[in-house]
């Protein structure tokens, strides 16, 4: 499946530490990068004194044992930050049979009280990129790097606006059907993942039934419009696991900060590299728009 071992496709990716202090599948330490950090950033929730963090379900694919998650910890990729982490929530689950693979499946959590403890000042400032460390007794896990962003004035489920003013969309999926290649247990919450994209300029399918009238001409006896979306983003191979894993699961949907959502079908995900260790990454999805019986 991938080049790391047991590695996930999903929105917060983990790896497995191959020894104390490994960082080396941080994509920014990934030789063809070479330290860049800011061409992709990915975007987790703070509140508005930086002290909260919201971190999305993520899975951990491991060796079957019994050990439980034993420690989080917040750090920062300068070695100022090392903050313990209470309060998740995570399930174990078996990935195959004869069981010698578990998920352990993380819920959503806003960790609070991230703050200094001498000047209780947040320590989720913007000018730091973090990860989060995550031990079971047995074994050490690392998350790729991220920014913790401020929420929108009117939503505060949402990072605030970008650069540019057009703001994020949440992309959504879940599979509620089988384990996805004794990887991905559907046994767990929906992943979730903030884009700074632009959902526009759709096309448009028209697709009519039609039946012969026993005149020489057809009556129109079911009708559909489609919306074809696309919008794209460019990041890191990481990136690319996460969106182009996406068709796999039964249940994708966009969703706005105003409440509003697409549920997804047909995705399609193109991804063309630009250098080795960037890529454009196009989704394209297709929305049910107007449907129209014969007797409508």
């Amino acid at each position: 499946m991938s080049k790391y071992n047991d590695y996930i496709p999903q929105a917060l990716p983990v790896y497995r530490e191959l020894y104390a202090g490994d960082r080396s599948n941080q994509n920014y330490n990934l030789c063809q990068c070479n330290g860049d950090l800011n061409t992709w950033q990915l975007p987790l929730l703070t509140n508005s004194f930086r002290s909260e963090l919201k971190v999305p379900p993520f899975h951990i694919k491991r060796d079957h044992r019994v050990g439980d998650i034993t420690a989080i910890t917040l750090k920062s990729t300068d070695g100022t930050v090392s903050h313990a982490l209470t309060g998740w929530s995570n399930t174990l689950n078996d990935l195959n049979d004869p069981v010698t693979k578990d998920a352990v499946v993380f819920f959503a959590h806003t960790f609070t009280g991230i703050q200094d403890g001498l000047t209780d000042a947040g320590l989720l400032v913007p000018e730091k990129f973090f990860y989060l460390l995550i031990a079971d007794g047995t074994d050490t896990w690392y998350t790729e790097v991220f920014v913790a962003v401020q929420p929108d004035a009117d939503n505060t489920d949402y990072p605030a606006d970008c650069d540019d003013g057009c703001g994020y969309i949440r992309l959504v999926w879940s599979n509620s059907g089988c384990i996805i290649s004794e990887t991905i247990h559907n046994n767990s919450p929906a992943f979730q993942l903030f884009l700074p994209v632009n959902v526009a300029q759709p096309k448009y399918t028209y697709k009519p039934d039609t039946e012969d009238d026993g005149e020489g001409g057809v009556v129109k006896t079911f009708q559909r419009l489609e919306k074809r979306w696309e919008f794209f983003v460019r990041g890191p191979e990481y990136l690319a696991d996460c969106l182009a894993s996406t068709q796999m699961f039964g249940v994708v949907s966009v969703q706005f900060s105003n409440d509003d959502f697409i549920s997804c079908q047909d995705i399609e995900v193109e991804v063309d590299w630009e250098t080795p260790c960037w890529a454009r990454i196009t989704f394209r999805f297709t929305g049910e728009f107007l449907v129209k019986t014969a007797c409508c």
